[in-house]
This record gives structure tokens, sequence and C-alpha cells, in this order.
């Protein structure tokens, strides 16, 4: 697991509107730029907030992510 580079990628999304898009776009694209394991990919192109949680991304992180991926407040 490389949870440094998830949280890295997830800072860069929430700061970086064009990524954002490129990332909606071709999720693969931005990935490969990053040392995730399998898990992580799938976590992350899922989305899969709870998994994400529990390899240990931050919060505060994990939070602008889930509301980029359209969860609503109740949901997070």
């Amino acid at each position: 697991m490389s949870l440094y580079q998830t949280q890295k990628l997830l800072y860069m999304l929430n700061k970086d509107t064009k990524l954002q898009a490129t990332f909606f776009a071709d999720k693969d694209a931005v990935l490969k730029d990053y040392r995730l394991s399998d898990e992580e990919i799938e976590a992350l192109k899922k989305p899969d907030i709870g998994l994400l949680y529990i390899f240990g991304v931050n919060g505060q992180i994990l939070m602008h992510y889930a509301a980029m991926c359209g969860y609503a407040w109740p949901e997070y």
C-alpha cells in the first residue's frame, strides 16, 4: 500500500481543476503517474470512500474527494 501516493493524488485533485477534469475523463491516465497498489486504484476508481478511509487516508482530504465524486454530506 502507498498511503502517501494516494493522499498526494487526492490532495492534487482537490486543488487542481484541470487534473480533476482529466481524472474524470480518463482515470487511468492520471493514476499511472502515481505508485499505487491495485487495491488503491480500484478504491479510487469506484470510488470506495470507506475503503480509502480504512487504508488510512486523511479524513479532511477524503471529505473533499467524496464531495467531488458526488457524495452528499450525510452519505460521507
